[in-house]
């Protein structure tokens, strides 16, 4: 009987070509769209929960009041998590570690690379159950840094070779460092917010006695991200309680006085608000928009499905009132269109698999990023797009099936069928609800992308253009002869020394903010040398820049105060403006010039008030370059070449500044094309349901058309009637979507400090820009229908 009601069932898709088409078209985009989506959000969401002891790792977050809310960092005191451990029995054990880039060599003849290195105390093996499948990592190798490598780069570079006790060379940028290879273990998962190929094992030497500890030698608290692991059912809310009341009594007044909470390491990747500079991040809002995204294309595809289906159920009235005549009943008729939905449903399904298999790769490669869980080797995500399919199919194809079996056979047979009184309303319902689904992405994509223009071309108060970086370095005693031949370098026309680059951040000190002493005020210190406002072309409001000629400008040569220029926020806030070239005992400077603000960070983050002070010997610092235009390609080699004079043993490093901001916006530029994409989707899914449903609509229509024609209506008039009804469930649809729109977007701009206006303009150019391709879509079908000959129509009048 099945296989009767499948012959059936295909031969009924084949006879109908067209609407066959439109619908495995329309649901084949859907679902592929559905799967890819849902394969990015559930890889997004697997992050860190493949540890066996993930549910009891937790990472430590220092939080601190501000005048601009509450600021979170990775970076506590290095002794905390050991003073955690002897003091309270709930920790288990604890580990300091972070990821950071690095360049290696696995041979000193060979050029190095760039990897991402895990950089962990021994302690790591009681936290992570990393598989160790050579070697004896855990016994620490002392006097050299122990690493340990991946599966993957012992295959690449020690196929034929034990790479156990070789030496490997860490490139700095003013340094070479040794590695010894301790251990192989398996490929890191991709899947962590820890991701990297090489594990560095090195010794924090922890103070024994205070959270505080110091770097060996060092006169300040070391800070690095930390890691506790709980014992079993330790209750992690009850002993962060437990561990701020300890901290208030250790003795921090000389300190800035943060507490702490404890995040989940499931939650690190997906739920952080701060940034963690090597580590991998991602953001739970993002997952939110996907999914919804993705909940919305199907939708459309849904709707053109139920749409087609309603009207080709008109059509096959006859056929269901045979059924019913010669004894069929209503269950079996209205299994044999669910039947026909659920076959509809299954071969867009093994399309989209198609689609989504080709997709998968060059989805990773524009997210840079390996996606271990797809749909091909994940048996919940296969059980779930299976289950979610079959729900779908059942859910869309029940009301077309429903409503043939209602329609009374006396009529249906006479070919007198009129609407049920609901049914119009909720065809109608539904292109309102497919035009307001596409209108939503369509204002989206437009707004996400002015914001990312905004943030690529708003000014960041210095000329970021033509502006090269070099990264930080010990310049030594050559590092004043080494800018003095630069500056010699033809295309040069100012070089300086500098501890901040565009999107590096400045040392910052918490200071009382003078509007209220109850808060806390965070400035930022930028040390340089004197050519740092000449070669940034700093806008100057008042007084002086330093200036070269000046000894006393320069902060080691000073005597009691020091010489510094202000920004325009710091100078009004703790009330400098009038007092340049006076000397502040309070501060111990003299402030000579303000100059206006700049951005110190990118757009992402709100500019803080700032000092600057200038250095003549800065030993270790990055250096920025102002090029004349023109000429970049020629500095660089000339740069290159006085590089490999002064310091052979040293890796250069170099990137353009406007690179540098743009590469900050990336993730805003990921999220504008992936919207892009999106919106594409939606108006094609929307398209096709207008030709399908127009096609119908003209085939019921061809002798009110043919009769029109004969009484002297013209071609113009014929389509805009038609075209007109469409128009105005296209103007009910974007008097939906411009609210749920507005508010969406408003929620979403409010996570940047600066950003733009959700403008009036941009709901009016959605709506131009849908009605046009609305009428381009209708167009091709009803100029042909007006044009069509009459007497075929009315020949049966």
């Amino acid at each position: 009987m099945l296989k009767y009601e499948l012959k059936i069932a295909l031969r009924k898709l084949l006879k109908s070509k067209l609407y066959t088409s439109i619908n495995i078209i329309g649901l084949a985009i859907g679902l592929a769209a559905c799967l890819v989506i849902a394969t990015i959000v559930l890889n997004d969401l697997s992050y860190d929960k493949q540890w066996k002891n993930s549910t009891r790792l937790y990472k430590i977050i220092g939080i601190q009041s501000t005048n601009h809310g509450v600021v979170e960092t990775p970076h506590v005191y290095s002794g905390l998590a050991p003073a955690l451990k002897r003091s309270f029995p709930e920790v288990q054990s604890f580990c300091r570690m972070e990821v950071e880039p690095e360049k290696i060599k696995f041979d000193a003849s060979k050029e190095a690379v760039s990897l991402h290195a895990l950089l962990a105390e021994n302690t790591i093996w009681n936290m992570l159950d990393f598989t160790i499948i050579q070697g004896d990592p855990k016994h620490v190798k002392e006097g050299i840094d122990n690493v340990v490598i991946t599966r993957q780069l012992r295959d690449e570079y020690y196929r034929n070779d034990n790479p156990e006790g070789k030496i490997i060379y860490k490139i700095g940028q003013s340094d070479t460092t040794k590695y010894l290879i301790t251990g192989v273990i398996e490929d890191i998962p991709e899947n962590t917010h820890l991701r990297s190929q090489i594990i560095v094992l090195r010794d924090y030497l922890a103070n024994k006695s205070s959270p505080f500890n110091k770097f060996s030698g060092g006169s300040s608290p070391a800070l690095l991200p930390q890691y506790l692991l709980l014992s079993p059912h330790t209750n992690a809310a009850l002993f962060e309680k437990k561990l701020n009341a300890w901290y208030k009594v250790q003795g921090t007044e000389i300190f800035s006085n943060p507490s702490y909470y404890l995040q989940p390491m499931r939650d690190v990747y997906l739920r952080s608000n701060y940034t963690d500079n090597g580590a991998t991040q991602g953001n739970i809002n993002t997952v939110y928009v996907f999914s919804l995204v993705a909940a919305l294309i199907l939708l459309a595809a849904c709707i053109n499905y139920v749409n087609l289906s309603t009207a080709k159920a008109i059509e096959r009235m006859r056929e269901a009132a045979v059924s019913r005549v010669v004894g069929a009943e209503t269950g079996h008729i209205m299994s044999r269109f669910l039947l026909e939905a659920i076959l509809f449903f299954m071969i867009a399904f093994v399309i989209a698999a198609g689609v989504y298999s080709i997709s998968l790769r060059f989805v990773q490669q524009y997210l840079n990023n390996v996606l271990p869980v797809t749909l091909f080797n994940n048996l919940k995500l296969f059980g779930i797009s299976l289950v979610t399919l079959l729900f779908v199919c059942v859910a869309t194809g029940l009301y077309p099936a429903y409503l043939l079996t209602k329609i009374k056979p006396v009529y249906a047979l006479k070919g007198v069928v009129s609407q049920k009184p609901g049914m119009g309303v909720l065809k109608k319902g539904l292109i309102v609800s497919q035009f307001a689904i596409a209108l939503v992405v369509l204002i989206a994509s437009i707004t996400i992308n002015l914001q990312t223009r905004f943030l690529k071309n708003a000014d960041p108060g210095y000329d970021k253009n033509n502006l090269l970086q070099v990264g930080f370095v010990k310049w030594g005693e050559k590092g004043n002869d080494f800018k003095k031949e630069l500056l010699r370098i033809p295309g040069v026309e100012s070089a300086t020394r500098t501890d901040w680059y565009p999107t590096q951040g400045t040392m910052r000190v918490e200071m009382k903010d003078p509007r209220n002493d109850n808060d806390v005020l965070s400035v930022s210190f930028l040390e340089c040398d004197v050519d740092f406002p000449k070669t940034l072309k700093l806008h100057l409001k008042s007084g002086r820049f330093f200036d070269p000629g000046r000894p006393s400008d320069d902060s080691e040569d000073s005597a009691r105060y020091t010489k510094v220029i202000l920004s325009d926020t710091y100078a009004d806030l703790f009330k400098e403006t009038s007092q340049l070239g006076k000397p502040n005992p309070d501060f111990m400077h003299i402030p000579i010039g303000i100059i206006k603000d700049f951005h110190n960070e990118s757009f992402l983050k709100r500019e803080s008030p700032f000092i600057i002070t200038a250095h003549k010997n800065m030993n270790y610092a990055a250096m920025l370059i102002r090029v004349t235009p023109g000429t970049n390609s020629r500095v660089i080699i000339s740069l290159q070449k006085l590089w490999k004079q002064y310091y052979p043993a040293t890796t250069l490093s170099f990137n353009w500044v406007d690179d540098l901001l743009t590469s900050e916006y990336r993730k805003e530029s990921r999220l504008g094309n992936i919207f892009n994409i999106f919106t594409s989707l939606a108006i094609v899914l929307a398209c096709l349901g207008l030709f399908g449903l127009v096609t119908f609509t003209l085939e019921k229509r061809m002798k009110e058309i043919g009769i029109r024609k004969v009484l002297g209506a013209s071609v113009a008039s014929i389509s805009g009637l038609i075209s007109k009804d469409f128009l105005k469930l296209l103007a009910l649809g974007t008097l939906i979507a411009a609210p749920v729109a507005w508010y969406f977007l408003n929620k979403w701009l409010e996570n940047y400090p600066y950003r733009i206006n959700v403008y009036w303009w941009i709901f009016a150019l959605s709506a131009i820009l849908m009605a046009v391709i609305t009428l381009a879509t209708l167009s091709f079908k009803t100029i042909k229908a007006a044009m069509a000959n009459p007497v075929k129509s009315l020949r049966s009048e």
